[in-house]
């Protein structure tokens, strides 16, 4: 936190890819332009899958977590805002947000992973 500002982390998910499913709610918005580093949405999704181990070696429950913790990892990051397209998405991750931020091995592995 420079100079006494928090930061907001928003669209943490990458408007649902890094989930790792490209499968979308009927009342959800249609998908967004790629965000991250692919050229479209369903290569971002391809990308998150690649994130996979995190959750198979226990680092986190699911992608979806694995991100948020990830984000949440940085130590300016004061919150984080995740969209939903009902309030039963919400339920799952609210006792996972007050988990530990992200630990240097999930760090990795992340870099592993985006690098290829």
């Amino acid at each position: 936190m420079a100079a006494g500002v928090g930061v907001i982390g928003i669209r943490v998910l990458a408007g649902g890819a890094l989930s790792g499913s490209a499968e979308r709610h009927p009342i959800a918005s249609p998908p967004p332009e790629p965000i991250g580093s692919a050229m479209s949405y369903a290569g971002d999704v391809m990308r998150a899958r690649r994130l996979m181990p995190l959750v198979k070696e226990g680092f986190a429950a699911s992608l979806t977590e694995a991100a948020m913790r990830f984000a949440l990892s940085h130590p300016a990051m004061g919150t984080i805002l995740v969209g939903m397209a009902t309030p039963q998405q919400s339920r799952p991750r609210l006792p996972r947000s007050k988990k530990a931020r992200c630990r240097p091995q999930c760090k990795r592995q992340k870099r592993i992973a985006t690098a290829v």
